[in-house]
């Protein structure tokens, strides 16, 4: 119990609902041991605020024995819960990654529990929450608490969607227990009862005792109550029992037994299956519906009694009784209490004025609060009202009437997001009727539904809203403030751009009262797009009128709207090649994604005379950077020329803001391909045939050009009586060499022949020579002179002027003779190639 003196707001808000007498003391809701359910009514049941249901072990009568004992009746599954508020909230602070957070307003999407019902109940709702009871809402009316929860909870997603349905239920954390059970948002679990099966009785019959005893009540508790004030409580301690083995109730009935008069009322909070009804005209109060003992009890606590201020001053009895609904027990005692009624002032309303009659007020505005009581009052001293957040109302004046008045000035540092009046302070002074009777001051708390700020917003955040980098003509920045300011328009704000960018205008649209959209439009060039809110001259301000403090500089979108390119095709390995696969490496001008085989075309050509080139195609595709990949083609085979091409029009190839690789590439690197070995086609002689030189030069010719030839690559290949000294080998041209044999001697034959393996010539692939060669020229080579082997002269005679004389001179071997006949007795015809000569005489001269 709290008194109402110590924390009037809070007795405003909560009345007697869980206790008290409602003069001078009220109850807290007794939460221990008991989990909360969400008030409202559906499938499950009416629940009331304040209901207080289950318990922790159940008791089971023979009704809820399966057949063929009992009927087999239900029987509540609740664990021990009271009935509160679930309010969720519809504005506020949007959840931000930066975490900040404000006293001053509660996160959308916020769910508390709320234990207060009447003004104070339906002024939240209808400042920014609502019950958590499924309904739908509209998505237009509420697209930011619907950008958090969706259709979690129910809707069509399109134009509506639904709330939490708390009605009777507890809230549960999403996650998974100690069992191993996964608990899911919006998923719903449990029963509200349950029913045995025959299976679930244990084997060994109980037995269960029959007293047939009437129930009792026990009351006597006395209420103090000033006529015309809220309902109080009749008596929060009374006692039922019942000592039969089936422990329900059927029924009660509460009476005013003596001193009723109209206008009394007996008021109850119903729940479980007990429901009843009250006759004004009689005073009597009848509940009725079968359930426990602890039920009933629960109900019979909560009546409360009510009189209008008109009520004479008096007493009331109230009776009471209750049954079990046996033929045999009867109802049970009378019990009795006694309610007192007694007439003073009591506060009849508190309201309140204000400057220009606003509701949010800053620095300097006044509030003027009127006390109305129900009679005249007189004042001695200086009362005062006591307010939130430590904050005086003083006395303005009013002793002798109905309605006194006081003064409060808002000052700078006040804050209050719900200005209330908490209490009425006399300071030594006194309140009283004519009569000299002390005013009831319990009503004075009360919530005025002022806001106190003098507090100037700031914007906590400007965050890029779509996708960064972007490649967009329109871009959008979410502005969120630190509570809900007006007069927010694109004159408010800069927008600041780097490199080529460009923009054509802003739009600033509303998202909710602390959160706004601010879009770029006509977006152009490459570089960076920022926004920062101007420092002065903005004119935003919040509902009480503080001017929003200081700038502020947000987040910054990187600008791209320059398609990439490949800049460079490079070969990554050696050419030629004779290698089975080959490597490019593909640059771009900026990072990409998508690359694929399919962006690519191989263009190829053949080498004449050669086996034609062909590949499997692309085989893999790496990159560390996004920027630099590495393309694999496989199955290279033949001879000839591959390039890798980029094609025009890969649109699947994007940059990080969106843009796609639409040009071509086709002047990269060429990979020169040679799979067919080199080999000689001639070797010729290059001198004269036959010939005494002492060296021979012999020109060798290979199919295509080559490295790696030397001497020891050949072989001299010699007949007869021919030696050398060895070989030299001079290159002509890549493909050309000569290849001299020295130190001849000897007669005979002489053939260079290049050797079979081991030669270690190569062409620029790496192709290895593949065969030996011996068909090329033969020198014939004669180093010995030729010799006279004899002389044939003509026979022994005398022979005349002009007669011929014939001489043959045989060689050795075929010579030839050359120089110039001489004036002697004779002369040599030239011109003989045979191996004898014939000579004449001439005549002499």
């Amino acid at each position: 119990m709290l008194n109402i003196a110590d924390y009037p707001n809070l007795y405003n808000a909560i009345g007697t609902t869980y206790g008290g007498d409602g003069v001078t003391t009220f109850a807290l809701p007794d939460l221990t041991g008991r989990t909360i359910i969400g008030v409202g009514t559906n499938s499950i049941g009416d629940f009331q605020l304040g209901t207080v249901i289950g318990q922790d072990t159940t008791t089971l009568s023979t009704s809820n024995l399966p057949h063929p004992v009992g009927a087999s009746a239900d029987f509540s599954n609740y664990q021990p819960s009271i009935a509160l508020h679930y309010l969720i909230s519809l504005e506020g602070i949007f959840p931000s990654q930066s975490g900040s957070y404000s006293d001053s307003a509660p996160w959308v999407g916020e769910i508390i529990s709320y234990a207060g019902n009447g003004t104070d109940l339906d002024y939240m709702l209808a400042h920014g929450w609502a019950e958590c009871q499924g309904q739908l809402l509209s998505i237009s009316q509420n697209q930011v608490l619907f950008a958090l929860i969706g259709t979690t909870y129910g809707g069509d997603g399109q134009s509506t969607f639904a709330l939490p349905d708390l009605t009777g239920r507890a809230v549960a954390s999403v996650g998974t227990n100690s069992q191993g059970n996964q608990v899911e948002l919006g998923g719903q679990y449990g029963t509200a009862s349950t029913t045995l099966i025959s299976s679930e009785v244990p084997l060994t019959a109980s037995v269960l005792g029959i007293v047939h005893t009437a129930p009792t009540v026990t009351a006597g508790a006395s209420l103090n109550y000033p006529v015309g004030s809220a309902a109080a409580l009749l008596d929060s301690t009374l006692i039922v029992a019942d000592p039969d083995s089936g422990g329900n109730l059927t029924g009660a009935t509460i009476k005013i037994a003596s001193g009723f008069v109209s206008g009394d009322a007996l008021s109850f909070i119903s729940q479980n299956n007990i429901t009843g009804s009250y006759n004004a005209a009689t005073g009597l109060l009848t509940l009725s519906g079968t359930d426990t003992l602890d039920h009933y009890q629960t109900v019979l606590e909560s009546i409360a009694f009510s009189a209008p201020g008109s009520t004479a001053p008096g007493s009331r009895t109230i009776e009471w009784t209750v049954t079990d609904g046996s033929s045999s027990n009867g109802t049970s005692n009378t019990a009795t209490s006694t309610v007192n009624l007694l007439h003073v002032p009591l506060v009849s309303s508190v309201t309140a004025a204000t400057t220009g009659n606003a509701t949010d007020l800053n620095a300097g505005k006044v509030v003027t609060i009127t006390v109305a009581f129900t009679d005249p009052v007189n004042v001695t001293g200086a009362p005062e009202l006591q307010l939130s957040d430590n904050v005086i109302a003083t006395y303005q004046g009013g002793s002798g009437g109905t309605a006194l008045t006081f003064s409060y000035t808002v000052q700078a540092g006040n804050s209050s997001s719900d200005l209330q009046v908490q209490n009425l302070l006399l300071n030594g002074g006194t309140i009283k009727d004519g009569s000299g009777n002390d005013a009831v001051l319990a009503g004075t708390a009360t919530d005025l539904h002022l806001t106190i700020d003098t507090a100037a917003p700031v914007v906590s955040s400007i965050n890029t809203a779509g996708s960064n980098p972007s490649n967009a003509t329109s871009d959008t920045f979410t502005v969120t403030f630190s509570e809900i300011v007006s007069a927010v328009d694109a004159s408010d704000f800069t927008i600041v751009t780097g490199g080529s960018v460009s923009y054509g205008g802003m739009v600033v649209l509303p998202f909710s009262g602390s959160v706004y959209t601010v879009t770029v439009t006509g977006v152009t060039g490459d570089g960076t797009l920022g926004l920062k809110l101007n420092a002065s001259g903005t004119g935003i301000a919040d509902r009480a009128g503080n001017a929003i403090f200081a700038g502020f500089t947000g987040q910054t979108y990187t600008i791209d709207h320059t398609a990439p390119a490949v800049t460079s095709i490079a070969a990554s390995g050696a050419s030629p090649n004779n290698a089975g696969t080959e490597q490019f490496t593909v640059t771009f001008s900026e990072s990409v994604s998508g690359l694929t085989a399919a962006d690519f075309t191989l263009t190829t050509t053949n080498t004449p005379g050669g086996i034609a080139l062909s590949t499997t195609g692309i085989s893999q595709i790496t990159s560390a950077d996004g920027k630099t990949y590495t393309v694999t083609v496989g199955g290279v085979t033949g001879d000839g020329t591959v390039r890798l091409d980029f094609k025009s029009g890969s649109s699947g190839v994007t940059d990080t803001a969106g843009n796609g690789a639409s040009a071509g590439f086709s002047s990269g690197d060429v990979y020169t391909i040679r799979h067919t070995a080199p080999s000689v086609s001639s070797i010729v002689a290059n001198g004269s045939n036959p010939n005494n030189a002492g060296s021979d030069q012999f020109t060798v010719t290979f199919s295509e050009d080559v490295t790696g030839v030397d001497a020891s690559d050949f072989t001299a290949t010699r007949t007869g009586s021919v030696t050398d000294t060895g070989i030299v080998v001079t290159p002509v041209s890549g493909n050309v060499y000569t290849v001299t044999v020295n130190g001849v001697t000897g007669d005979g034959t002489l053939r260079l022949d290049l050797n079979a393996s081991g030669t270690g010539i190569a062409d620029a692939a790496g192709n290895a020579v593949a065969n030996g060669f011996t068909g090329g020229d033969v020198y014939t080579v004669q180093h010995t002179a030729p010799a006279v082997t004899s002389v044939s002269v003509p026979a022994n005679g005398t022979y005349v002027a002009g007669q011929n004389l014939d001489f043959t001179v045989n060689f050795s071997e075929a010579v030839s003779v050359t120089g110039t006949r001489k004036s002697r007795s004779c002369s040599t015809p030239v011109a003989s190639s045979k191996p004898n000569m014939s000579a004449k005489a001439a005549p002499p001269r």
